[in-house]
């Protein structure tokens, strides 16, 4: 048995879950997301400026690995 707010609940988490939060965050701020899944207390912004920052600086280092690796590949790639 489900509670009646159940399904709320999950459309917060699978929200929370597309904007690329850990489950151990998520577990952190799921009672501070409000509505409709897509409103977060004001207290939460310092945390998940945290979390961009850190998605931005993953994105970064995916970046000049792939540059790397094609610089690796751009000389196989000649005839």
């Amino acid at each position: 048995m489900y509670a009646a707010d159940a399904p709320a609940t999950v459309r917060r988490i699978r929200t929370l879950l597309d904007a690329g939060l850990p489950t151990r965050v998520i577990r952190e701020v799921l009672d501070c997301v409000c509505g409709s899944a897509t409103e977060v207390e004001p207290c939460l912004t310092p945390m998940l400026l945290d979390q961009l920052h850190g998605m931005e600086e993953r994105i970064a280092r995916l970046e000049d690995s792939r540059q790397s690796l094609g610089r690796l590949l751009a000389p196989l790639a000649q005839p």
